[in-house]
């Protein structure tokens, strides 16, 4: 038996898991979170088949030993928080976020998640204002580009 029979083996029996814990937990008033690190599994449809049998899902993607550490755009977070999927039970529209850029710091005793706000541009640059001013057409309302101030 290779490493992935043995590791698709064991995808198979938390698919298997994950379903029937589905529906013991349908009925209740209960949550059930888990965390499952998916870079143990080589194969995308594992992934694929785990992510259908829940009802929701996220993935956290830490800074820590990329390049996104040293980038101080990043500065204020620890990572990323991605929303894969919202559950839909029960409703007629779905929950739509008004906002899918989230980013998360880690407090003493709190993991807070926040929008992420990327810093204005404060630099502005010669060749960024001349790519702002061929972008407007010649004949754009009857005016020419002489005519347009910034």
């Amino acid at each position: 038996m290779d490493c992935d029979d043995a590791q698709s083996g064991y995808g198979q029996d938390l698919i298997k898991f994950l379903y029937c814990l589905r529906m013991l937990v349908r009925d209740t008033n209960a949550v059930i979170f888990i965390t499952i690190p998916s870079h143990l599994f080589d194969d995308e449809n594992i992934i694929k088949r785990i992510l259908y049998s829940v009802d929701n899902a996220v993935r956290i993607e830490s800074f820590t030993g990329s390049s996104k550490e040293t980038n101080p755009v990043y500065s204020d977070y620890h990572g990323l928080f991605h929303i894969t999927k919202l559950s839909a039970l029960y409703t007629l529209v779905p929950f739509v976020p008004p906002s899918l850029d989230l980013a998360f710091k880690l407090r003493r005793k709190k993991f807070v998640i926040e929008k992420l706000h990327l810093p204005p541009e404060l630099q502005e640059s010669s060749e960024r204002e001349q790519d702002d001013i061929t972008a407007i057409p010649k004949t754009c309302g009857g005016f020419k580009k002489k005519d347009v101030d910034f």
